[in-house]
């Protein structure tokens, strides 16, 4: 009987953390089989490239919280994003840094999200 309860808890906790086991064996597979996976250079550059999307789930992780959806936030990050190479492409072509063209584009997609909010919250919209 204990033993039967013991494999239940095992499974149990291997159930729940499907995902990290995977992520650690996938870890493992590419230290194997690559020289340069496990070099501080590319976690950093991981770090970096997950970073953004990182904040980008937790945004719709909070939409989602609040019992809405919102499948708005890929199409805003292009946008802004777009915004950010024209920008900069028009600033330092007339000497100016980039630094404000980041900004204009923080300030576009922060202006569509309100926007966006504004519409879901007085309109009632799922």
């Amino acid at each position: 009987m204990n033993e039967r309860i013991n494999k239940k808890k095992v499974m149990y906790h291997f159930l729940n953390h499907v995902t990290e086991i995977v992520l650690i064996l996938v870890v493992i597979a590419l230290w194997i089989a690559t020289d340069s996976f496990m070099k501080l250079n590319n976690w950093m550059n991981l770090l970096r490239s997950g970073a953004i999307k990182g904040l980008i789930a937790l945004g719709v992780t909070m939409v989602l919280i609040c019992g809405k959806i919102d499948l708005s936030t890929g199409s805003q990050v292009g946008l802004s994003g777009m915004f950010v190479a024209v920008f900069c492409k028009n600033m330092v072509a007339a000497g100016y840094n980039q630094t404000l063209a980041c900004l204009i584009g923080m300030a576009v997609g922060i202006a569509f999200a309100v926007v966006i909010g504004l519409l879901h919250a007085f309109l009632q919209n799922t």
